[in-house]
């Protein structure tokens, strides 16, 4: 997956590509970007709610959602 193997400090995506990868985390937890995501942005349209707690980490570092 690529969120782990380029370790990106953010990135960008529409709510389809959130939810695909929410989707692949389940498949694949040790896959999760536990220690470097720190910046997610969604655009083009609202973000579903449940998306956008489902995209909230687990721990209590910092961490931004940007939305349109």
């Amino acid at each position: 997956m690529w969120l782990s193997d380029l370790a990106p400090t953010w990135y960008t995506a529409v709510p389809t590509i959130h939810q695909a990868i929410l989707d692949q985390v389940q498949r694949q937890p040790e896959k999760a970007p536990n220690d470097h995501l720190r910046f997610i942005r969604s655009c083009s349209s609202s973000l579903p709610p449940r998306v956008g707690q489902d995209l909230e980490p687990s721990s209590m570092r910092p961490f931004w959602k940007l939305m349109e």
